[in-house]
């Protein structure tokens, strides 16, 4: 690394990752971002979960990534009521369970 570089952050190491379809090694980074994260940054940790619960089907672990997508949910509807987050992660829970899970 030369004197002008910055070293990666842990995103940036996960979408490294992420790109090159190595999902079982940005799984603990993304939740490495989580376990960091200010527990109060709501809108952080909304779109965290709904990244980790990404990573999580690439994995095909769709079960633990239907638990990340409800707590994605919980952490949007934290931002408060009005936020839009809540529509997309409903959207993506709901898109979940429809291809993975119960539709009802």
């Amino acid at each position: 690394m030369s004197d002008n570089e910055q070293p990666l952050t842990t995103s940036e190491r996960a979408w490294q990752h992420i790109a090159a379809e190595r999902f079982d090694q940005a799984e603990p980074l993304v939740r490495e971002c989580i376990s960091t994260a200010d527990p109060s940054d709501h809108s952080l940790l909304w779109h965290l979960f709904g990244w980790l619960a990404s990573v999580l089907n690439s994995l095909s672990r769709h079960d633990e990534a239907e638990a990340m997508l409800r707590t994605s949910l919980v952490e949007a509807r934290a931002i408060g009521p009005d936020a839009k987050e809540i529509g997309v992660a409903r959207y993506l829970l709901a898109n979940q369970l429809l291809r993975f899970g119960d539709p009802a």
